[in-house]
Formats: C-alpha cells, sequence, structure tokens
C-alpha cells in the first residue's frame, strides 16, 4: 500500500493473517487431531487409595500425543496450553511487535477429528501372604485398566472410529508404587 502525504510517497506493508504460512519442519498430515481428556465411569483406586483422575489422564494424553507424533498420521492440535497461547496472543499484539510477525495471529489450526475417552476401570491389587514355615512374606499384585474411545469427526460430530482396550498385569511381589503401575498400563493400552 503507498500513501501520498504531503507529495512524499510512503510505503506501508500490510500483512494478512492468511499470508501465513506455517514453518512446519515435517511433513505433514491431511488431518488434525485434538486429543481431550478422558472421563472417568466410577471411583478409581491403586492399592487402596483414591487415584487422581487428573494425574491419569495426563498420563493417559501424553502417551497418546507421544505414539502419534511419530507416527505422523495426524497433525496433533493442543487444547491443553491455551493460557500459555493467551499470554504469546498478547505478545504479539503489542506494539513492539513487527507487523510482519502480526500475521501469526488468527491461525489456530481446528481439529479435524476429535479423540474422547473413558476410563472405565482401573485398579491395583495386592495379597500378601505370611508363610509361616519360612518366615517370609509372599506378595501377589495384580492390576487392571479398560479404555473406551471415540474418534468423532468435529464438524459433524460423527462417530469415525470407536473401541476399547483393556490391559492386565500381574506378578509375584509387590508393586513398587501406584504411578510406575498406572504407566506401565496406560503405555500398554494407547
Amino acid at each position: 500500500v503507498y500513501v501520498t502525504i504531503n507529495a512524499v510517497v510512503i510505503k506501508e506493508d500490510v500483512y494478512d493473517s492468511h499470508d501465513y504460512k506455517s514453518k512446519g519442519l515435517v511433513k505433514k498430515a491431511d488431518y488434525s487431531l485434538a486429543v481431550f481428556p478422558f472421563k472417568a465411569t466410577k471411583q478409581l483406586n491403586c492399592l487402596g487409595k483414591k487415584v487422581s483422575i487428573d494425574e491419569l489422564n495426563t498420563l493417559i494424553t501424553n502417551a497418546f500425543v507421544e505414539n502419534l507424533v511419530p507416527s505422523r498420521k495426524f497433525n496433533l492440535v493442543d487444547r491443553n496450553n491455551l493460557d500459555n497461547y493467551a499470554d504469546e496472543l498478547a505478545l504479539i499484539t503489542d506494539d513492539m511487535t513487527l507487523p510482519e510477525n502480526k500475521v501469526k495471529l488468527k491461525n489456530i489450526v481446528s481439529a479435524d477429528y476429535i479423540l474422547v475417552g473413558t476410563i472405565e476401570n482401573f485398579s491395583a491389587t495386592e495379597t500378601k501372604e505370611f508363610i509361616e514355615f519360612t518366615g517370609e512374606t509372599s506378595y501377589e499384585s495384580s492390576s487392571k485398566l479398560k479404555l473406551s474411545y471415540r474418534i468423532l469427526e468435529t464438524a459433524t460430530m460423527e462417530i469415525v472410529s470407536s473401541g476399547s482396550v483393556e490391559k492386565k498385569f500381574s506378578k509375584e511381589s509387590a508393586f513398587s508404587s501406584c504411578y510406575n503401575v498406572e504407566e506401565l498400563l496406560v503405555g500398554r493400552a494407547v
């Protein structure tokens, strides 16, 4: 755009957010996917203690992201860090930002599909038995995780895919911690 002020021509660059092209480092997939936190259908427990749904969801979401990003089957869209995005947006809209950097605004990618699910069951139990003859204590530990999922087309909320997976783990000793059991089963389920 050229503007004439008192016979002086001033060139002013005009940038449009549609001009911005993502600087993807790798070839992008054809479709984008957002992974939403799973819901729990009932109280979950691990070794007699209440399981934090938020912590279990973090494990599940991270496991999906860690498995799907390298596969390049979907472009993953982050919806968990919108507060960080708002901070960056405030910085970009500030007068100190160069106009050509402001084209980054309004370019959030919409998700073609969303992954939603339910934690149907998670439990970890231990039984111990005192062996009188040897004076030792014997442990038997078992755990189970069942996840149900759906992939929905965002525009129509049509169910594109659905299923469930159940994983079990047991051993003839005590579990070291609930977190290790959760991490192991989530990794296997995803």
